[in-house]
């Protein structure tokens, strides 16, 4: 087998029945390390009386429905350079019926890079039991660098640490307990090097489930270097439903956009690089459908003092199409004693008192009526002496280009009250730009936005005792675009990304004119992409078209050039009443979506 070949099907899974599994094959690798040029997914066994099919047997992430109890075994063949097979991996995925006990699963967090010295601290709040029973945990060494005496601190909590006191690849196991069953052992593998030698960590960013046709962010801000090093980024499709033609925007920025025209799984690839050495990839699985699955967002890490009354924030959850949500939280571990229960479980904002110092790991499930979302975590650390302060980096912005942007820190806090410091430091830069951060240990430093593209910075804060974890922002400098609407007295200023009007309009009309419209490229080039217009349709099944008259997608803006065009109504049916239509485009690179909504009376 060629050097750096590697078939893998990813961990086996403990699900309940009609769960929709997600496969992943992203960890293999093909002759020299690269990508596997394809994939071939099969079943080798199902349960009796099973129809479960494959989303795609070609994806790199294919999924399935668990529709019978039992185990499924799922085979993967990749191929790299020279259709070199390699040796075939098999996951099981075991479903369970309702009423029986599923074994947990546990998750030992992402592979790290560090300096020789530093405190690596670990993560398995992404274990799961598919009951929705707590869990304990167990931490071990599995194999340390010649020489360690690493030793594993809290190795029973979710969250233990170590210190790599020598270069080489720590490899840390952990089981996870329901109380009635252990997992099987998941692993995560922490490399440590002296100063130039550590390599920077690629972070593709969570899974996402999205509406075909919708223009999709991705995201490695939460990407790293070691050595606090400027990073750039290297994105591409690692597979992409047959048929599609979907490209990556941006492939080299922060967060890039692609467009998904097929329905079915993208899987992308970043690598992060600091000038000396390039991050192993890391990837992200974006699903698109006609009827995608609710997002759910727990909120972020609390540090506080146990006694003290928590408030949850699942309010950034969220639904592609726009469904109301049902929110569902439990706790997935608590430390060992703890008494304490959730306060409004099924609410946005539930709450409880941590009774006993220690970690929470709480999980949030939505609902939209027709699909649950993924489940996300948070982690509540109580402490009952000193608790480690939490930064806040502030929300992420949309500036134009040339500004100077003042960054805030100051929504960071401490549960002690100890008086902070802060350490910002700029993580990476739009090619071409030599911004620079000034104040960098201030609450409120600042840097001149001078070149197109994503500023991802990181605050970290201390209390005089302990860091506390990043926090990130992002900037992102647009070039300017400016909208304005046709009047009597010329073209005016939108003020903005969107334009609501009320208009009435006669029955019978044909090419209606509704608004006109300029748009100026004040700064850069821009073309127009994912043009849209949304159709409302009479009791008498007749349809009222709205369209665009001058703009399509692929069109360009010049910088200093300008584009006008209309919204214009098709037809206008005999069907008197009011109507709502809809038209929409967004803008590259800035991906920015302007809209324009008309409520039309037709008399």
């Amino acid at each position: 087998m060629p050097a750096g070949f590697k078939d893998d099907a990813g961990a086996d899974q403990n699900v309940k029945t009609g769960a929709l599994v997600q496969l992943d094959g992203t960890a293999s690798r093909g002759a020299g390390g690269a990508a596997p040029t394809s994939y071939q997914w099969s079943f080798t066994a199902r349960p009796n009386g099973s129809n479960a099919r494959l989303s795609s047997s070609t994806s790199a992430a294919p999924q399935f429905t668990a529709d019978q109890a039992g185990q499924y075994v799922v085979k993967l063949v990749i191929n790299g350079k020279n259709d070199c097979a390699a040796q075939t991996d098999s996951v099981t995925i075991t479903a369970t019926t309702a009423g029986a006990n599923a074994v947990p699963t546990a998750d030992a967090g992402t592979a790290q890079s560090v300096n020789i010295g530093t405190r690596v601290t670990l993560s398995g709040a992404q274990s799961h039991d598919p009951d929705g029973n707590t869990l304990t945990y167990a931490w071990q060494f599995v194999s340390r660098p010649s020489g360690s005496s690493a030793q594993l601190t809290d190795a029973n909590t979710v969250s233990p640490s170590f210190t790599a006191d020598k270069a080489g690849t720590y490899v840390v196991g952990l089981r996870v307990n329901d109380g009635q069953a252990t997992s099987e052992r998941a692993d995560v593998t922490v490399v440590a090097a002296a100063g130039d030698a550590a390599l920077p960590v690629a972070d593709a960013g969570p899974d996402q489930s999205v509406d075909v046709n919708s223009v999709v962010r991705l995201d490695g801000s939460a990407s790293r270097d070691p050595e606090n090093r400027l990073i750039t980024y290297a994105w591409h499709f690692v597979s992409k439903p047959a048929g599609s033609n979907a490209s990556i925007t941006g492939a080299d920025t922060a967060r890039p956009i692609f467009q998904p025209d097929v329905a079915g799984t993208y899987v992308a690839s970043l690598t992060v690089d600091n000038g000396q050495n390039q991050s192993q990839p890391d990837t992200v699985i974006v699903t698109a459908s006609n009827n995608a699955r609710p997002v759910a967002d727990a909120g972020v890490d609390q540090n506080v003092q146990a006694g003290v009354l928590v408030n949850l924030d699942g309010s950034g959850s969220r639904d592609p199409e726009g469904r109301a949500l049902s929110y569902h939280w439990t706790f997935v571990s608590m430390p060992v004693g703890s008494q304490t229960a959730l306060v409004g479980s099924s609410t946005t904002t539930p709450s409880f008192t941590p009774d006993v110092a220690g970690e929470y790991v709480v999980q949030l499930v939505v609902d939209d009526g027709q699909a649950e979302s993924p489940a996300d975590t948070v982690v509540v650390t109580a402490a009952s002496a000193n608790s480690a302060p939490v930064a806040n980096a502030g929300n992420d912005r949309n500036v134009a280009v040339t500004s100077q942007v003042t960054l805030d820190g100051s929504g960071s806090s401490d549960a002690d009250n100890n008086a902070l410091t802060y350490r910002w430091t700029l993580i990476s830069r739009p090619a071409g730009s030599s911004a620079t951060l000034s104040g960098a240990d201030t609450v409120t430093p600042s840097f001149t936005a001078d070149t197109v593209g994503f500023y991802v910075l990181a605050l970290q804060v201390n209390d005089g005792q302990v860091d506390s974890a990043p926090d990130l922002v992002v900037i992102t400098a647009s070039p300017t675009l400016a909208l304005y609407i046709g009047s009597s007295s010329g073209y005016q200023s939108v003020g903005g990304s969107s334009d609501t009007a009320s208009i009435q309009v006669p029955v019978g009309g044909q090419d209606v004119l509704l608004d006109q419209f300029r748009i100026e490229a004040l700064s850069s080039d821009f073309t127009v992409t994912n043009v849209q217009a949304t159709s409302a349709t009479t009791a008498g099944g007749q349809t009222i078209t709205p369209r665009f008259d001058g703009l399509q997608s692929g069109d360009t803006i010049a910088a200093g050039d300008q584009l006008d065009f209309a919204t214009r109504l098709t037809s206008v049916p005999n069907a008197p009443g009011q109507y709502q239509v809809k038209l929409q485009f967004t803008v590259s690179p800035s991906g920015k979506t302007y809209r324009f909504t008309y409520n039309v009376n037709i008399q």
